[in-house]
């Protein structure tokens, strides 16, 4: 819903079931999860958006960390626009990677931490409308730093005295680099 005319108020709630019955899994497992969220959206003379928001995560009635989240985009023109983001991430190891029974290639890994970092993106977009043509290219940069990553991996078990898929939590890990993307759109009044 929209406070005054320049602000927006989300609030969200997600709940989830899980349960997982298969062959692969020594007896049935469950997870009950509820995401909630709250963000703030709001327009600065009709030319700077930004958005500020919050996240709580509960797995199985554990309350967990709070994850923000802000952003903005600036529009400098109609045809140039910058934006940016910041945003925290938790990521809860999945059944699959916790409870996986050992098959003859893979087991899974019930020790797994979650995944917890945080992303950054800048970017820039050009736009140009043309008669019937319109063109935008856009330039991101991203960056992103991840404790605990999990990651399967094809390594020897001492137990089991063979190689197999087994999931870890690597130490850290860090992604970063550019994307570019580049659109061209055609109308044609011929039809």
């Amino acid at each position: 819903f929209t406070i005054f005319s320049k602000y927006e108020l989300n609030i969200s709630n997600s709940l989830n079931y899980h349960v997982v019955e298969s062959n692969n899994f020594s007896h049935n497992y469950e997870r009950k999860e509820a995401d909630n969220s709250i963000s703030l959206k709001s327009n600065l003379l009709g030319l700077f958006n930004y958005y500020v928001g919050i996240k709580n995560q509960v797995v199985d009635f554990n309350s967990y960390r709070l994850i923000p989240s802000l952003g903005f985009d600036f529009s400098v023109s109609d045809n140039l626009s910058f934006q940016a983001s910041y945003n925290q991430n938790y990521h809860y190891p999945t059944l699959n990677d916790l409870y996986w029974e050992y098959d003859g290639n893979a087991k899974g890994n019930p020790e797994l931490n979650p995944e917890k970092g945080y992303s950054a993106e800048l970017g820039l977009n050009i736009n140009k409308k043309y008669k019937s043509t319109q063109q935008s290219i856009s330039f991101t940069l991203f960056y992103s730093q991840i404790q605990d990553w999990i990651l399967w991996q094809y390594n020897f078990d001492d137990v089991l005295n063979q190689m197999i898929w087994f999931p870890e939590n690597l130490r850290n890990v860090e992604r970063k680099g550019i994307e570019v993307s580049f659109e061209n759109i055609y109308k044609s009044n011929a039809f």
